[in-house]
């Protein structure tokens, strides 16, 4: 399930089995690294919707958390702390995975109240459409893996 109105409904009457929220880490910049960070952001969510594709009953994909390049790293974690804290402030979600592209986000993992999911970005945008889904779902099934060792550590 995402977020937006043709899984309203569905996520209100399955409330009680999706105990996951995911959440892309979107990096936003106009300035020199403009490519290099539209290629993670579309990657991130690219494969954020393959997890969501694949594990829709029980996870819940979350609109992008975005970040300005060169926001202060306490600012923006701070901020992610917040919104996640908001997210899952009755208890709903026992479980919460970042995606990224971003290394920088590895150095910040542990101030996270989540499980911080890290890929380099590769860019796909010239790959023809079943390229692309392969790739997608080979880099996914690592990922499908993190997620399920958390659910089984209940």
């Amino acid at each position: 399930m995402k977020w937006r109105m043709k899984d309203t409904d569905v996520f209100l009457n399955s409330r009680a089995f999706v105990d996951t929220l995911l959440i892309p880490l979107i990096p936003f910049s106009l300035g020199g690294t403009y490519k290099t960070r539209v290629n993670e952001g579309d990657y991130a969510a690219m494969l954020c919707e393959e997890l969501e594709r694949q594990l829709s009953g029980r996870l819940y994909l979350a609109p992008p958390f975005v970040y300005l390049e060169g926001e202060e790293s306490t600012q923006a974690t701070r901020r992610l702390i917040e919104w996640t804290s908001h997210a899952c402030h009755d208890g709903q979600f026992k479980h919460v995975f970042y995606v990224t592209c971003d290394v920088e986000w590895k150095s910040r993992e542990d101030g996270l109240s989540g499980s911080l999911l890290w890929l380099p970005a590769i860019p796909v945008e010239s790959m023809d459409p079943e390229m692309k889904e392969e790739l997608l779902k080979g880099q996914a099934k690592p990922l499908f893996q993190l997620i399920f060792s958390k659910w089984q550590e209940q």
